[in-house]
């Protein structure tokens, strides 16, 4: 899990303080993340799980549109895996007669 904090004070192994404003962690560096009790995590899991909140959430750009590039590479793929279907029912035909 990564994360990004705001406004963030970094404690580093010689207790030296530093302050942030924006800070990035990645998922090997983290060993625990503490939560501020004014935070209901209850209402915050259900509300990251809530159906209504899936489209918003993932990977990637667009809500799953192609680019126009895309498409052109996704149709010949799609033009040759037909013909390639197509000539192997040809040769299957063939070799029965």
């Amino acid at each position: 899990m990564n994360v990004t904090m705001a406004d963030t004070k970094f404690r580093d192994a010689a207790r030296r303080v530093k302050t942030f404003s924006s800070f990035y962690a990645p998922s090997r560096l983290i060993r625990s993340v503490q939560i501020p009790a004014e935070i209901d995590m209850a209402k915050q899991l259900e509300a990251m799980f809530d159906p209504k909140n899936q489209m918003r959430r993932g990977r990637g750009r667009g809500g799953g549109t192609f680019s126009g590039g895309r498409k052109k590479i996704m149709a010949a793929r799609e033009k040759r895996r037909k013909e390639d279907a197509a000539n192997a029912a040809k040769m299957l035909q063939e070799k029965k007669s």
